[in-house]
């Protein structure tokens, strides 16, 4: 059993960079549940390191076509890789929130306040 299973996170793994780690296809192509493959994750760090060093990889194949298709003209491309890349100069299309020194703002729930509250905040209206 040990060593079906072995094989099958091989072949999951190959699939897994086949389809650019789509989680569905690889796991069908191997016939596992999707929870079968975060089981897996969860519980073999081997299996685990595989499947990140994968998406590292994919990611570092998706940023050099990137750069590729900026080099030759691409403006799409050019100015997706601004927003991300070069917010701290502009390229931004929302505004981004951040608290004291650049901390993240912590979202705190609205307070009730008692009728006597509310008059006293509205009485100069």
């Amino acid at each position: 059993m040990k060593r079906d299973t072995d094989k099958t996170k091989e072949l999951f793994l190959e699939s897994y960079e086949r389809t650019f780690t789509n989680i569905s296809n690889a796991c069908k192509s191997v016939d596992i549940s999707r929870q079968c493959y975060y089981d897996w994750r969860k519980t073999d760090d081997d299996f685990d390191k595989d499947c990140k060093h994968i998406e590292e990889s994919v990611k570092d194949f998706c940023e050099g076509m990137l750069l590729k298709n900026i080099r030759e003209g691409a403006t799409a491309e050019l100015i997706f890789f601004l927003k991300t890349k070069a917010k701290d100069r502009g390229y931004v299309e929302r505004q981004e929130l951040a608290g004291v020194e650049d901390k993240p703002i912590i979202w705190q729930e609205s307070k009730t306040y008692t009728e006597e509250q509310i008059e006293k905040f509205t009485d100069g209206d």
